[in-house]
């Protein structure tokens, strides 16, 4: 099956160079004594090494394990808001490419209230995740950029609440330490407007 699919994008991928190829235009030679590959088998070679994780998924993974899951909402730049506290579990899956976080679990932690996929695209060089919850059928799609100071990372995220109109929200996730990390969900208001906070802490010997 996953062969299938490298194949298929592979072909997809020289149909689209091919188009693009302008009347003319000619394959770079090789130097003396070396082979130039064709295009086809250097879009799959570099597909195939997109599909690999890498440094940045190791970093996400490292967040695997059971959390306490405070939530606050804060209101007109108010640091004080009603807390509810809940349990989150993030799990790698897919070989490390992806963390799954499943909030709100109990016993087999299927029953969860809300479920999050968090990862990195190597080809397209950003955060992706997306996440839904049982308030809502609809579901939220996220890209990211990594922040200067190597701890955060800042999403734009959107979802659609009418066949033509899509609400959007800024989301940064803030690493505080190796067990503990921070997720805010800003409306379109900025700071002033409200804000969910979400804090996790992982849960000590649950690594």
């Amino acid at each position: 099956m996953r062969k299938s699919i490298v194949i298929l994008l592979a072909l997809i991928a020289c149909s689209c160079t091919f188009a693009q190829t302008k009347p003319g235009s000619s394959t770079p030679k090789a130097a003396p004594g070396q082979s130039t590959p064709s295009g086809s088998e250097a879009l799959q070679r570099k597909m195939m090494q997109d599909a690999l994780p890498g440094p940045i998924h190791k970093e996400l993974i490292q967040r695997a394990g059971d959390y306490t899951h405070t939530t606050r909402l804060l209101q007109g730049g108010s640091q004080q808001g009603k807390e509810t506290t809940n349990t989150a579990r993030f799990v790698p899956i897919i070989g490390g490419r992806f963390l799954m976080e499943g909030d709100g679990g109990s016993g087999s932690q299927t029953n969860f209230s809300a479920f999050r996929l968090w990862g990195y695209n190597n080809a397209a060089k950003h955060y992706e995740a997306v996440w839904s919850y049982d308030g809502s059928t609809a579901m939220t799609f996220m890209s990211g950029t990594a922040g200067d100071d190597g701890k955060s990372v800042t999403y734009k995220a959107g979802w659609q609440k009418s066949p033509t109109e899509t609400e959007r929200i800024a989301v940064t996730v803030t690493q505080v330490n190796p067990d503990k990390f921070v997720v805010r969900m800003i409306s379109a208001a900025g700071e002033k407007g409200p804000v969910l906070e979400e804090t996790y802490e992982r849960v000590k010997g649950k690594k």
